[in-house]
């Protein structure tokens, strides 16, 4: 026997249940006895790296907003849905080994899951129900003008509550339920909403000339009728749920006092509402109370001390008073299921000083109860103040992300946030609720990460899920750490080792007026790398001798040695001071630098015309604690590069950037091109082991504050110095990053004053895990796979995967 046929069918209509009407306007619909009700879907604010004196204050804003309301004439419901989702986005990639790991990263997804938290607010407005004002009652007898007048009042008093809350609510992003336009069809937010809470489906639901109360019905509830059991029966299929209802208060309660659930692995709904009283009802419910602890002749003095403040509060207006109720339905594939995930819900709120019981004799009021307007149904309300409300109801969630409508269009890869919630990650900040598609907003983007923590495995699939966009990919590389992948991804990557000639020669580059220019900049550069300055007269000798070598002589025979003949070599007695000529020559061939520009032919070719992915690596490990190269090298590659910022879709990742920024001609350049590259539709990221190579550079604040994106690995060693001061986490933010594991392949995603942390886990992706986790060693199985059996990935990165795995070699984890 299942656990359906245990249950109790009852035939009786669900519409007697339902008190909803039809909609009055858009967004508001009329309930039975005069109520009127709308909706207010929430994002919710991420508390993870804030303190608890910031989270008091965000309590306190809110609860600002809630007490300065009519008392007695508004109510409201609360409700988290805990939902499983499948929203890996869709995306179409060029390379093969791109769209392989995309396939092996879903399905990572698909076997854990994911759930997200949606967050509502419903409002209510009703007549008084207070025998002073005798509202409540006169409505009863009313004729139908007096009706008319009060729902015109109701209407406008509603839309007034609206305005203030989504004013107060701007933090966590409201969006009003309500009818909205699909494909030249009306259909009802709010209903559908409503609708969930009753079947617990989510379905489309056409505004119609019928009641709600007609329409809403999908699923036929049937109670069990002993125990906490349920069952949601459609013609299709089923679902089983249990209830449990809150018995035990705490003693006092915090911000966020419900927050445990929004991680647990259980698909549910928690619903409370909170009825206000007017101010004479609520003090004289105070008073009652207040009489019956001193006749009762208790030790209670504390609790009637309390009740004396909770008069003075109720008559001051910094309180509000209401009755309170708070259910949780928890769905499950099978009844033992539901019991099981019942009992460990109980059990992680029993760890906030929380009691949730089973409900069973009214498991068919707590259900109805759900539904906002049904307050007749609430099986135990119990007498709370508005800031309790606001602390059992704090509207926390944690960030999603942008999945669409980002400047380059979707998001570039989704991670999983530490609530199971999917996170849409971006390298671009853009505004939530607009499509910014195709605008050019700020993209920059900083990866700071100790060794061991997953920062190289991080950036290379950052890159590959980027793919997507056809996006040029520049690589500043060390230690080979990414050379595998771009090599997989089809790009090219350039090995460039100390003493061994970089075929390289600037000096053959086409002679445009900007390549011109920079060969004069590169041989001041050169001039004055022992420290000597370049004159003005000098300044005009290179000029000149650059003109001459780009107009007069052919493009074949243009090198820095035939350059140095055209400058003039006059005969010094003054041994202080050196002939421009003589700086140049340990650059020429044959001297220390030779083998950097002097080359014959310039061999460095960034043309994808062949339909090459745009992808190009550069190792500069060799070059980067030689002062003297490292400078002209960098200098070279950045106008190379710039070359290709011509509108294109560009990423520029500094891996170990701390080096190149060692070089004051680097620091400008950067300075320059965080302010600008946004508008060339590209974005620089920065990645390095060392914060304060970065924070304590000369132009890192500059950088700091043009980043968009900043992501932060563990750091357990952190300095406040570095990534306070210097990155401007706030102190809460700070000791949350110190507490992240170091194999947690946990991090936080900063965005502006937003904070996630989210989780990569590759652990299914074992291959993947080989490209994007390079060193030397590893590099040079590649060139081998290469050699034996061509440059095509799909031919040699199998043979590059068993000669690791038969080799066993461990991928660096940095």
């Amino acid at each position: 026997m299942t656990a359906a046929a245990t249950l109790a069918v009852d035939e009786r209509r669900v519409s007697r249940y339902l008190p909803y009407s039809h909609h009055v306007t858009d967004q508001i619909i009329a309930c039975d006895n005069h109520e009127y009700l709308a909706v207010i879907k929430v994002a919710g604010r991420a508390p993870d790296a804030y303190a608890q004196e910031e989270l008091k204050e965000w309590i306190e804003a809110l609860h600002n907003v809630l007490r300065g309301l009519p008392m007695g004439s508004v109510g409201f419901y609360s409700h988290i849905i805990r939902r499983r989702v499948t929203e890996y986005p869709e995306s179409t990639f060029s390379q093969p080994f791109a769209s392989r790991f995309d396939a092996a990263y879903r399905s990572t997804f698909d076997a854990s899951g994911l759930m997200v938290n949606d967050l509502y607010l419903s409002v209510l407005v009703h007549p008084v129900e207070d025998p002073i004002l005798g509202t409540f009652a006169s409505l009863e007898k009313a004729d139908s003008q007096r009706i008319a007048h009060w729902q015109t009042e109701s209407i406008a008093r509603l839309n007034d509550i609206l305005r203030t809350f989504k004013a107060g609510l701007y933090r966590y992003d409201p969006q009003t339920l309500g009818i909205v336009d699909r494909n030249g069809f009306a259909f009802s937010e709010t209903a559908e909403f409503l609708g969930f809470l009753l079947s617990g489906r989510l379905r489309p639901v056409p505004v119609s000339r019928e009641r709600l109360r007609d329409t809403l019905p999908y699923a036929r509830p049937i109670f069990g009728k002993h125990g906490e059991l349920g069952e949601l029966r459609t013609v299709a299929d089923s679902r089983i749920f249990g209830m449990m209802e809150l018995r035990d208060y705490p003693e006092a309660s915090k911000p966020g006092h419900l927050d445990r659930l929004l991680g647990l692995p259980h698909e549910f709904v928690l619903t409370q509402s909170w009825g206000s009283h007017t101010g004479a009802a609520a003090k004289k419910l105070v008073k009652r109370h207040q009489k019956l602890l001193v006749d009762s002749g208790d030790d209670a003095g504390s609790q009637v001390a309390q009740l004396t403040q909770a008069m003075d509060d109720l008559t001051s207006g910094r309180l509000g008073l209401g009755d309170h109720h708070a259910t949780l339905l928890i769905y499950g594939d099978t009844a033992e299921g539901v019991r099981q995930a019942l009992a460990h819900t109980a059990t992680a709120l029993a760890e906030e000083a929380i009691g949730f019981r089973p409900l069973e004799k009214a498991l068919e009021a707590g259900f109805w109860a759900q539904l906002p307007g049904n307050w007749h149904w609430r099986p135990r309300p119990v007498p709370v103040t508005s800031l309790n409300f606001l602390c059992f109801s704090s509207l926390h969630n944690q960030l999603t992300g942008k999945p669409a409508g980002n400047p380059w269009g979707p998001a570039v890869t989704m991670l999983k946030t530490q609530t199971g919630s999917p996170f849409f990650f971006n390298f671009h900040a853009s505004v939530e609720d607009l499509d910014e598609t195709g605008k050019r907003r700020p993209g920059n983007t900083m990866i700071i990460g100790m060794t061991g923590t997953g920062k190289t495995v991080l950036q290379g699939m950052l890159l590959t899920q980027a793919q997507k966009f056809g996006a040029t990919c520049v690589v500043w590389d060390k230690d080979q750490g990414m050379q595998v992948l771009i090599m997989a991804l089809g790009g090219r990557y350039f090995n460039i080792r100390l003493g061994e000639a970089t075929g390289w020669n600037p000096f053959q580059m086409e002679p445009t007026k900007g390549n011109v220019a920079f060969m004069v900049r590169l041989v001041v550069f050169l001039a004055e790398r022992r420290g000597e300055t370049v004159t003005t007269r000098q300044h005009a000798d290179i000029t000149r001798a650059v003109q001459q070598l780009t107009t007069l002589i052919d493009r074949e025979a243009r090198t820095l040695s035939t350059l140095n003949t055209l400058l003039p070599n006059p005969y010094s007695e003054d041994d202080s001071t050196s002939t421009i000529h003589a700086r140049l020559a340990p650059w020429c061939r044959g001297g220390e630098y030779g083998w950097v520009f002097d080359n014959p032919s310039d061999q460095l070719s960034l043309a994808t015309d062949d339909g090459t992915p745009a992808i190009f690596g550069f190792d500069l490990t060799e070059l980067l604690d030689d002062d003297a190269v490292r400078g002209a090298a960098t200098m070279y590659l950045k106008h190379r590069i710039d070359a290709l910022h011509d509108g294109r879709r560009i990423i520029n990742l500094y891996d170990e950037c701390q080096h190149p920024l060692k070089d004051k001609h680097f620091q400008d350049d950067m300075q320059d091109a965080s302010r600008t590259i946004r508008k060339k539709n590209g974005v620089l990221a920065f990645a390095t082991q060392e914060p304060g190579a970065i924070t304590q550079n000369p132009v890192g604040p500059s950088l700091v504050q043009q980043t968009a994106t900043l992501i932060l690995l563990p750091n357990p060693r952190a300095k406040a110095r570095d990534y306070i001061e210097g990155f401007g986490l706030t102190p809460a933010e700070f000791e949350l990053l110190k507490t992240l594991g170091e194999a947690s392949r946990k991090f936080l995603v900063k965005q502006g004053s937003s904070v996630t942390v989210a989780q990569l886990d590759l652990s299914d992706c074992e291959d993947e895990l080989l490209v994007f986790s390079g060193s030397p060693d590893m590099a040079e199985i590649a060139e081998q796979a290469v050699a034996q059996a061509g440059p095509d990935p799909a031919h040699w990165l199998p043979l590059y995967l068993d000669a690791v795995r038969q080799g066993r070699i461990v991928p660096a984890s940095s």
